[in-house]
Protein backbone atom coordinates (compact mmCIF):
# COMPACT_ATOMS: atom_id res chain seq x y z
CA UNK A 1 0.00 0.00 0.00
CA UNK A 2 1.08 3.78 -0.85
CA UNK A 3 1.54 6.20 1.58
CA UNK A 4 -0.92 9.12 1.87
CA UNK A 5 1.26 11.65 -0.55
CA UNK A 6 -0.46 14.66 1.03
CA UNK A 7 2.29 13.86 3.85
CA UNK A 8 5.33 13.85 3.94
CA UNK A 9 6.28 12.20 6.55
CA UNK A 10 3.78 9.20 6.06
CA UNK A 11 5.81 5.87 5.60
CA UNK A 12 5.05 2.85 4.07
CA UNK A 13 2.10 0.56 5.42
CA UNK A 14 3.22 -2.83 5.68
CA UNK A 15 0.43 -5.79 6.00
CA UNK A 16 2.86 -8.12 7.15
CA UNK A 17 6.55 -7.70 7.58
CA UNK A 18 9.30 -10.52 7.89
CA UNK A 19 12.95 -8.93 8.91
CA UNK A 20 15.59 -11.11 10.25
CA UNK A 21 13.50 -14.70 10.95
CA UNK A 22 10.94 -12.68 12.46
CA UNK A 23 7.81 -10.70 12.40
CA UNK A 24 7.63 -6.48 12.67
CA UNK A 25 4.61 -6.14 13.61
CA UNK A 26 5.05 -2.23 15.16
CA UNK A 27 5.44 -1.86 11.01
CA UNK A 28 1.99 -3.73 10.36
CA UNK A 29 -1.51 -1.49 9.35
CA UNK A 30 -3.37 -2.25 12.19
CA UNK A 31 -6.64 -3.59 10.30
CA UNK A 32 -3.97 -6.59 9.61
CA UNK A 33 -2.83 -6.79 13.21
CA UNK A 34 -3.47 -10.74 14.31
CA UNK A 35 -5.15 -11.75 10.20
CA UNK A 36 -1.97 -12.65 9.11
CA UNK A 37 0.49 -14.87 8.65
CA UNK A 38 3.82 -15.92 6.61
CA UNK A 39 4.35 -19.82 6.15
CA UNK A 40 8.06 -19.42 7.70
CA UNK A 41 8.61 -23.20 7.93
CA UNK A 42 8.33 -23.20 3.98
CA UNK A 43 10.44 -20.21 3.17
CA UNK A 44 13.20 -22.57 3.21
CA UNK A 45 11.78 -24.07 -0.22
CA UNK A 46 10.88 -20.35 -1.92
CA UNK A 47 7.13 -20.37 -0.36
CA UNK A 48 6.72 -16.71 0.31
CA UNK A 49 2.69 -17.00 0.41
CA UNK A 50 0.68 -14.56 2.76
CA UNK A 51 -2.28 -15.95 4.33
CA UNK A 52 -4.82 -13.32 5.79
CA UNK A 53 -7.92 -14.34 7.66
CA UNK A 54 -11.51 -12.57 8.40
CA UNK A 55 -10.67 -11.02 4.74
CA UNK A 56 -13.68 -8.36 4.29
CA UNK A 57 -14.59 -5.81 0.92
CA UNK A 58 -12.30 -3.64 2.91
CA UNK A 59 -9.45 -5.91 1.78
CA UNK A 60 -9.59 -5.95 -1.62
CA UNK A 61 -7.28 -4.36 -3.59
CA UNK A 62 -3.68 -4.65 -4.68
CA UNK A 63 -0.72 -5.79 -2.59
CA UNK A 64 2.91 -5.98 -3.16
CA UNK A 65 5.49 -8.70 -2.14
CA UNK A 66 8.76 -7.68 -1.96
CA UNK A 67 11.76 -10.02 -1.04
CA UNK A 68 15.36 -7.71 -0.90
CA UNK A 69 17.86 -10.33 -0.98
CA UNK A 70 16.49 -11.48 -3.87
CA UNK A 71 15.19 -7.71 -5.14
CA UNK A 72 12.49 -9.44 -6.61
CA UNK A 73 8.43 -8.13 -6.33
CA UNK A 74 5.59 -9.40 -7.05
CA UNK A 75 2.04 -7.40 -6.92
CA UNK A 76 -1.39 -9.44 -6.28
CA UNK A 77 -4.77 -8.22 -6.95
CA UNK A 78 -7.37 -9.17 -4.37
CA UNK A 79 -10.74 -9.64 -5.04
CA UNK A 80 -13.02 -10.37 -2.31
CA UNK A 81 -17.06 -11.33 -3.12
CA UNK A 82 -19.81 -10.98 -1.13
Amino acid sequence: MEPDPSDRLSRVGYVHLYRDKREVPDMKIPAYAQRTALFTDALKEGNISLKIVNVTLADTGRYRCYVPKLDCHSIVELVVGE
